[in-house]
């Protein structure tokens, strides 16, 4: 059985990306979770065997 929700993995490259870069990703983060509801879910409608989660194509879930 598939599972109902995809994960998302955040990799941050530590010498890149400063706390405050952090901070802006935990802001943008907890604004999604609070406005979920208006944030419409997408299914993936076709998807390449690498690199899935940029080339594939995806189509909103309605209703």
């Amino acid at each position: 059985m598939a599972a109902p929700y995809e994960l998302v993995r955040l990799a941050l490259p530590r010498r890149t990306y400063g706390l405050s870069h952090l901070n802006r990703v935990g802001e943008v983060l907890a604004a999604t979770v609070k406005d979920k509801e208006r944030i419409p879910g997408y299914r993936l409608v076709e998807q390449p065997p690498l690199l899935r989660h940029f080339r594939s194509k995806r189509e909103p879930v309605l209703g």
